[in-house]
Parts: C-alpha cells; sequence; structure tokens
C-alpha cells in the first residue's frame, strides 16, 4: 500500500494508492478507482495533493483527480514528461516534483509548464515514495547514487553518497535537527547544517 498521509493532516480524504488501483477514505466509506474508471494503470505508486488536486504517479503515466474524476494523465506522449513510470511525488509551493523510475526528476509548476533537471542530474531511478520536502530542500532518495537535495529557494542540486549504508536510498524523512536516510544496508542519520 502506498499512501498519502498528510491529507489527514489538513482534512482531505485519506488515500491509498495500490496495485488494484486508488481507493479514497472518507466519511467511514471506501469508493476505489481503476483504470476502467479512466486511472491510466492500476499499478500506481505514490499520490500527492497539490491545492484541491489529488496526483497519483502510476506506471503509465501522471493521473490528475478533483474529487475522484480522472481532469488529465500526462504521458511521455502528451506532455514534457521524462519518463511514465512514476515511482515519487513531493509538493512545495504549489510546484509538483515528479520522481521517475529512470527519466530523473521532473517538476509541474503552478503555471502548468514542465521542468526537467537532467542535465544537472542525470536520468536517474529514484525509489518509490523516497521525495520528502523539508522546508526549501526537496529530497530524493535515488536507486544507485545515494540521495540527492535540491535547494528551491536557490535551485541547486547537491549530491550526498558519502557516509551512506548503501547507495540505494528508499526512504527519507527529517525533524528539526536531522534527516533520516533509510537504505538497503539501514538507516543513516545525518544533521542538518553538514547538508548546509
Amino acid at each position: 500500500i502506498r499512501g498519502s498521509t498528510d491529507s489527514l493532516s489538513r482534512d482531505r480524504p485519506l488515500v491509498v494508492a495500490t496495485a488494484g488501483g486508488l481507493t479514497e477514505l472518507a466519511d467511514g466509506q471506501a469508493r476505489s478507482l481503476t483504470a476502467f474508471h479512466g486511472l491510466a494503470s492500476n499499478h500506481l505508486y505514490t499520490s500527492a495533493w497539490v491545492g484541491s488536486r489529488l496526483f497519483v504517479g502510476s506506471l503509465a503515466g501522471l493521473v490528475e483527480l478533483e474529487g475522484l474524476r480522472v481532469v488529465r494523465s500526462y504521458k511521455t506522449s502528451n506532455s514534457r514528461l521524462s519518463h511514465d513510470w512514476i515511482n515519487g511525488l513531493a509538493e512545495t509551493g504549489g510546484t509538483l516534483y515528479i520522481g521517475t523510475n529512470g527519466g530523473g526528476v521532473d517538476a509541474l509548476l503552478p503555471t502548468g509548464e514542465w521542468v526537467n533537471f537532467a542535465d544537472e542530474i542525470g536520468k536517474i531511478e529514484v525509489n518509490q515514495n523516497a521525495m520528502h520536502v523539508d522546508g526549501d530542500r526537496l529530497f530524493v532518495g535515488t536507486s544507485d547514487r545515494g540521495f540527492l537535495v535540491y535547494n528551491t529557494r536557490d535551485r541547486r542540486w547537491t549530491r550526498i553518497s558519502a557516509g551512506l549504508a548503501s547507495q540505494s536510498v528508499t526512504a527519507i524523512t527529517s525533524d528539526d535537527q536531522f534527516v533520516y536516510a533509510g537504505t538497503s544496508n539501514g538507516l543513516v542519520r545525518i544533521e542538518k547544517r553538514v547538508l548546509g
């Protein structure tokens, strides 16, 4: 199950992205959507809210929903999305950051414009749900290059690989003082001041 728990703190319904579609839990009821209802694929990996819109990452592209209605599906064939397989999503400042499995990281700006970061960071593989926002920083866990930090204010990427138990970073979170990186060989705690 891949869910969006931040929705609970914002009085939004809980949504759960699964290998069998999307389920919304609200007011004691569960409602589900599948490819039959317009999803790009039943294989969903991640979800994120941007304002009132819910975005869902799938094996076959990025799906935008309002309520439980599919508004749009973004694919490499109809947008500047770098890869159809979406593993991670994170939102900050109205911008949706999209982690793909092989295309790197894209951003969908509030204006509807697309930004691809392949020139700066390469066509990396982002691990499932290994994206985290902390203030002005976006953290992205990769399958074989440690994790990347994007300063959204300075628009600058930094790669963190030294001191990690593995270069495959599968989860990232933080608190006031530390960033925690889950790797395929264990957990690493890094002081934020070290990251600049």
